[in-house]
């Protein structure tokens, strides 16, 4: 597919895919890949990452994309918890890109493509992994014993090179031509994500 009015200096019409420059069109694409397949992909996290090793993934798993996790979980529990959603410490708008959902452990995805990580946000993304399990914890009282695992991690271009600490940040890194190889299918847009960096 291509629009006319998408148009290269060369003459050569493109699509929205060939242009945009924004993550979340990527992430939406690996989503698709990874909705009603997401043993795969936690297979996949595993493989690339010693500290995801003691991940289950043939447990049962559910996924999200563009996740307002704080907001719409307190909402569910509003009613039968002392909590109002509005006046909570947790952010109202903070969003995650994708979430893999078990029983045991939920998987926090933040990706980059034409950009790499910075401070600032590292911070933020330190601070929500514990508040994602102080959350759960203080919260799901029905569940005894109650111990959820909370992984970070961080998809980005291969021609982006993160400091030590960014890396250490999380606990899994994975690059956009790693899934290139993944899901054959999807190769050209991942490899576009992947090529992004800086451009």
């Amino acid at each position: 597919m291509s629009i006319s009015y998408f148009k290269k200096k060369n003459g050569k019409n493109l699509s929205w895919e060939d242009i945009t420059r924004e993550e979340r069109y990527f992430c939406s694409e690996l989503f698709g890949c990874i909705k009603g397949n997401e043993k795969t992909f936690v297979k996949f996290l595993k493989s690339k990452s010693e500290k995801l090793s003691k991940i289950n993934e043939k447990s049962e798993w559910d996924s999200g994309y563009e996740v307002c996790f704080y907001r719409d979980f307190l909402k569910i529990k509003a009613g039968s918890v002392d909590i109002s959603v509005k006046k909570s410490e947790y952010s109202q708008k903070r969003t995650f890109d994708l979430c893999l959902f078990s029983n045991e452990c939920i998987i926090i995805i933040e990706a980059k493509a034409q950009q790499g990580f910075e401070t600032k946000q590292l911070k933020s993304i330190e601070e929500d992994k514990k508040s994602v399990k102080k959350i759960i914890k203080e919260i799901i009282k029905e569940i005894k014993n109650v111990n959820i695992e909370v992984k970070l991690v961080s998809l980005t271009s291969s021609d982006y090179t993160p400091k030590e600490k960014t890396e250490n940040c999380f606990d899994c890194n994975i690059k956009w031509n790693d899934l290139v190889r993944l899901y054959k299918e999807k190769s050209s847009i991942f490899q576009r994500a992947d090529n992004l960096y800086k451009n």
